[in-house]
């Protein structure tokens, strides 16, 4: 308490501590996390804040892995395969030291500096089936190198990552995107040495599965068509392309030739070219055919046999001949038997919901009539074009199973 004497008064003052959280004690702004903890430069483990209250509910947090949240001091999020993390926001933080071992012996460690979380990532390298009948192995040895490219040849740049051991496994961190050599030997008690290698691509910015799928969700035949590449990362396989029309050559349709003509073929071709500049050309052609099909003749009966019109059994039969198209070519027939003829409108695709429409790519059929009565076939042919020929109908067939 500091007293202060101003011509006879007497004023009193109090130090006075700024006030975080409803405290104004210096353990304020510190906080405990028991589900997470920061490794420090010397390996010690940290599970509390400390800070420092400088304005209400204002903290001041110079500690490592922490940063200021207001009125205490909060952890950073946690980062796979990271020790260290740094941060000023809840959304920023960055790694400051990735975890990794450099050889398979006990407290042996490496850390590796990164600005980026995407880089600690923890890969692990597998083995097997290496064997020597002789004398045995004795120990493994694994280098990675990265490599450089130049023109179109890959010249080894430096070696990036060397261990002995005798496990089938081996983890490792790489921090540079790029191509890299992993060259594995298996050295035999005798000094005997026998490798392989395998190329190993790293990259960290082409879009992921999800991202592609996230991106071609509207698309018009859906995002389940991504297709993931180590090199380039995933693209969609199909697409869907409506040329617009325009007067100028190679910006679409040509003004004037945008439709097309009866009976004429056109060609469409697509050419495809991949990151390594290889494509491939495929030429489809496409028959202009604005016509329907003719109609020909429907019979109640079997083939070669006379036309049916009284039978006492209530299995139909029929068949029927001359649909043509002479441009397309005619590609399948829907046919229904009913008590009367069927018109167009019963064919169309949106109100075919019966049974009694059936659709085919031969010439005859059979069906079973529910009771005696007349019935009679309609068939209607559709060429490539999907365009319905008229309907046609048999002269119908009397179902009497009584006994005179």
């Amino acid at each position: 308490m500091l007293s202060v004497l101003f011509q006879g008064l007497k004023v009193n003052y109090t130090s006075q501590k700024a006030i975080c959280r409803g405290r104004s004690d210096s353990r304020a702004c510190n906080e405990n996390f028991p589900n997470s903890h920061i490794v420090l430069p010397d390996k010690t483990t940290v599970k509390n804040s400390v800070g420092k209250c400088i304005r209400p509910n204002v903290c001041e947090c110079k500690q490592e892995g922490f940063y200021s949240a207001g009125s205490f001091c909060n952890i950073c999020s946690p980062i796979n395969n990271c020790d260290l993390e740094y941060c000023t926001t809840k959304t920023n933080q960055r790694c400051r030291r990735c975890e990794g071992l450099v050889a398979d012996k006990s407290w042996y460690r490496a850390y590796i500096i990164s600005t980026d979380k995407r880089l600690c990532i923890n890969n692990t390298v597998y083995w097997d089936g290496w064997i020597d009948d002789d004398s045995g192995i004795a120990i493994y040895e694994l280098e990675i190198f990265s490599m450089k490219s130049v023109g179109n040849e890959l010249m080894i740049d430096k070696r990036v990552f060397d261990t002995k051991t005798t496990l089938k496994s081996q983890q490792f961190n790489l921090t540079v995107p790029g191509v890299y050599s992993v060259i594995l030997a298996a050295v035999d008690k005798a000094g005997n040495i026998r490798l392989a290698r395998r190329c190993l691509i790293f990259d960290d910015n082409s879009e992921t599965r999800k991202e592609c799928e996230e991106k071609y969700q509207n698309s018009p035949r859906g995002s389940c068509y991504c297709y993931c590449t180590p090199a380039f990362g995933c693209y969609l396989q199909h697409f869907q392309v409506k040329p617009g029309v325009s007067l100028d050559k190679g910006t679409g349709l040509i003004q004037g030739k945008h439709q097309g003509v009866h009976n004429y073929d056109y060609y469409i071709e697509v050419n495809v070219m991949n990151n390594a500049k290889l494509y491939s050309t495929l030429t489809y052609k496409i028959t202009i055919d604005t016509s329907p099909p003719h109609v020909g003749v429907v019979h109640d009966g079997r083939y070669d046999e006379p036309e049916v019109d009284y039978q006492p059994d209530r299995n139909l039969q029929a068949h029927w001949e001359g649909f043509s198209d002479k441009e397309s070519g005619v590609r399948y027939y829907h046919y229904g038997f009913s008590t009367r003829c069927l018109t167009a409108e019963d064919f169309h695709f949106e109100i075919r919901n019966t049974l009694d429409i059936h659709e085919s790519s031969v010439t005859h059929a059979t069906w079973l009539a529910p009771t005696d009565g007349q019935y009679y076939i309609t068939v209607v042919a559709y060429n490539a074009a999907i365009q319905p020929s008229q309907p046609v109908c048999s002269d119908g067939v009397v179902i009497d199973s009584t006994q005179p």
